[in-house]
């Protein structure tokens, strides 16, 4: 969500909203972590 120059800043922002984008961030960061891992487990 970082490419939305209309977002409010956090503290404006509605609680489950808020939560909606920490929940985005989490999920792409496993995503990337998932794809290392399969990364490495094709080197092997």
């Amino acid at each position: 969500m970082s490419g939305n120059q209309n977002a409010m800043p956090a503290k404006t922002q509605p609680p489950a909203l808020v939560r909606y984008e920490a929940m985005c961030k989490a999920i792409a960061e496993c995503h990337r972590v998932d794809e290392v891992k399969e990364t490495k487990g094709n080197l092997k």
